[in-house]
């Protein structure tokens, strides 16, 4: 549809993401900027099912997220409405319908899928308003007579985000929560989480080329796990970061 109304409508099938969804199970949840490239390895806490000599010693002590195990794609499909430039509302779903016994090159497949839903809106008084919804599943291993497999993980995460500029300035706020639901009950492999977060950040445009920026963040994570490592299983955690940008203009 044209005019103030919008509608898109896409999809796509791939290949890879087949171990992504070990990351949400056996690390958890995480609140960072970083993006996962091709032969990356991250690195997972001490698993004691994964440590030699245990059942799933297969599994190297990081995964590596982008790999094919399978060799069967996956796939997304992606909606989106735009009213004009102050609405967006997008829902999407995502499956890579991995084979969860599949492995390779100690890599495991995790076969996962999510559904999310994101809005971006401008509210009165010119405040940016983004919100997520995204909840899923993702599991490996052998299936019992239960329906449940060796590790199965529901998984759900919710934000709140709100913002406003004023001239050179920005100010932004955000709340975070997330969750792991454990499914299984496979001995000394508790995945189950929660927590959330909020972050405070100021933005300030000093010229066409430098911005300077603040950040505030806190924490707070429940996950058992932690035990196994002898480590809390609650832990609230701050962070307070400065950062300085420099664009150069090459242009003539």
């Amino acid at each position: 549809m044209g005019g103030a109304h919008t509608f898109t409508l896409n999809a796509a099938i791939f290949e890879g993401n087949d171990p992504a969804g070990g990351l949400i199970a056996w690390k958890g949840w995480s609140i960072h900027d970083r993006q996962s490239r091709f032969n990356d390895e991250v690195p997972l806490p001490p698993i004691p099912l994964i440590q030699p000599g245990e059942w799933w010693d297969s599994q190297d002590p990081f995964i590596t997220p982008l790999l094919e195990i399978d060799e069967e794609p996956g796939y997304y499909i992606n909606a989106e409405w735009r009213y004009g430039s102050r609405l967006l509302l997008r829902a999407m779903h995502y499956d890579n319908l991995a084979d969860p016994i599949g492995i390779e090159d100690r890599q495991f497949a995790w076969w996962t899928w999510f559904d999310h839903v994101a809005v971006q809106v401008t509210l009165p008084g010119n405040i940016g308003l983004l919100a997520q919804w995204m909840s899923g599943w993702t599991a490996w291993g052998l299936l019992n007579d239960e329906g449940i497999y060796s590790v199965d993980t529901d998984f759900e995460s919710t934000y709140l985000l709100l913002t406003r500029a004023f001239d050179r300035h920005r100010i932004t706020a955000r709340y975070d929560h997330f969750e792991l639901t454990e499914n299984d009950s496979t001995p000394l492999d508790e995945n189950s989480e929660r927590g959330h977060a909020w972050t405070l950040a100021y933005q300030f445009d000093a010229t066409k080329n430098v911005t300077v920026a603040l950040e505030w963040l806190e924490i707070f994570t429940e996950r058992p796990a932690w035990a196994y490592f002898d480590l809390s299983q609650r832990k609230t955690e701050s962070q307070l970061q400065i950062a300085l940008q420099i664009r150069f203009d090459h242009s003539y």
